[in-house]
């Protein structure tokens, strides 16, 4: 039975966009349109009050191409859906790697901001905070209990980890001078 959690856990948003596509056709098919339309806000809905997750700008783009190409749309949700289960994956294998204390502050640099996660993870440690890249190619990064980067933490299990210099110090542009430690 752990087994079967699991793995529709590891493949939540793939059977997600596969069984909401499949229902939003066949309401359509039977004359519902509407509700097919409804489909994919109900379970962005479903999740935020299950798990309090959201949609990404991301998602709700490929929603909104929806209404100009289905076929394009399904195609792009069905590849982001695998991308964003494997994202999901590696983020829970980073964060048993960290003390589970930390665990509940750990982000991923992909939600950091529109940029590749390298990009971010340097953004990161120029404005104040530790990145770093575990042995899975993750980005990750740490704030404290409000949100506040954490400068100094150690992660137990990187390839790379992108922190201010310290003593803190400015550059020309405004952002700390920061360096890799690993």
């Amino acid at each position: 039975m752990e087994n079967l959690s699991k793995t529709i856990r590891n493949h939540k948003n793939t059977t997600q966009t596969i069984s909401g596509t499949i229902a939003a056709i066949g309401l359509e098919k039977v004359g519902q349109k509407t509700a097919g339309v409804l489909v994919t806000p109900a379970v962005w809905v479903l999740n935020y009050s299950a798990d309090g997750s959201k949609p990404s700008g991301v998602d709700a783009g490929i929603y909104a191409s929806g209404f100009l190409s289905a076929g394009a749309s399904v195609a792009v949700s069905l590849m982001k859906s695998v991308l964003d289960d494997d994202l999901q994956r590696k983020f829970e294998m980073a964060t048993k790697s960290e003390p589970p204390k930390y665990a509940p502050f750990i982000k991923t640099c992909y939600h950091f901001a529109s940029n590749p996660q390298l990009i971010n993870a340097q953004r990161i440690a120029s404005k104040g905070g530790t990145a770093w890249m575990h042995s899975n190619g993750l980005w990750l990064y740490i704030t404290d209990s409000r949100g506040n980067m954490v400068a100094d933490y150690k992660p137990k299990s990187a390839v790379k980890v992108y922190q201010p210099v310290y003593p803190f110090q400015r550059n020309n542009n405004g952002s700390l001078i920061w360096g890799q430690t690993k």
